[in-house]
């Protein structure tokens, strides 16, 4: 069967993501604006972004996507006005300023601590090396922590790690191995490796073995109306 052009496929990503943020705006306060057009890998992150977000709405989280810059304890926090990903990975502390207000997500539940997704994230272990993760979820006090102090580390701090890989052919077990060893680093309450194509057999198998702790997966074909989207849900609607 002669594979889907990467072209269709960044297409069916960008379709899903709008058709969630319309989700957003019906059952979740408050809502959003436009979203910003972004393309292959980057495209990717963001629609597991939304997968997250659909797994703790699920849940029974209320959800809000916001800026940056709320997170500097201001008393009332506004809704983003549009949704803004970053193409390249930055730390939570950085200047502020409208190249700085990007977007995330509060996740918040009765009488829990609120949580904060986040997409490109350069976060410290343990080691003092930094690591570039895909989607952070974080405890929104850690989150404000890590904001206004620089080299804040992480260590320990992470509810969920999800590695984000808009493949075209099989993620090998390299990067599975690759993978645990940042989770040894920052130590993950979760970690999850979300491929668009085929995972190899052998790189499931490492992280599903129970070596790693019970939350630490991989998903192969993780895309719109698939088998393996409705698979990664479910695994991330049991970490809520």
């Amino acid at each position: 069967m002669p594979r889907t052009p990467r072209t269709a496929e960044v297409n069916q990503l960008l379709k899903d993501i709008t058709a969630d943020v319309k989700l957003l705006r019906a059952k979740s306060a408050p809502s959003t604006g436009p979203l910003q057009t972004i393309a292959g890998d980057d495209l990717y992150e963001a629609y597991l972004f939304m997968r997250v977000l659909s797994a703790a709405r699920r849940s029974g989280a209320t959800l809000t996507l916001c800026s940056e810059q709320h997170l500097q304890g201001r008393p009332r926090m506004h809704p983003a006005q549009e949704i803004i990903f970053r193409r390249s990975p930055g730390t939570l502390h950085h200047a502020s300023g409208p190249a700085s207000d990007y977007t995330f997500a509060l996740l918040t539940w009765p009488g829990r601590v609120p949580l904060a997704l986040f997409v490109g994230i350069q976060a410290q272990g343990y080691s003092g090396v930094t690591h570039e993760c895909d989607l952070l979820l974080l405890r929104l006090p850690v989150a404000q922590s890590a904001q206004s102090q620089p080299n804040y580390s992480l260590w320990q701090c992470a509810e969920l790690y999800i590695e984000a890989k808009f493949n075209s052919i099989r993620v090998p077990l390299a990067t599975a191995r690759a993978l645990i060893g940042v989770h040894a680093d920052l130590w993950f309450d979760a970690v999850v490796l979300a491929c668009h194509d085929d995972l190899a057999t052998n790189a499931a198998s490492y992280l599903s073995a129970g070596l790693w702790g019970p939350t630490a997966a991989g998903f192969g074909r993780v895309q719109p109306a698939s088998s393996g989207h409705n698979l990664l849900e479910a695994h991330l609607a049991t970490l809520f």
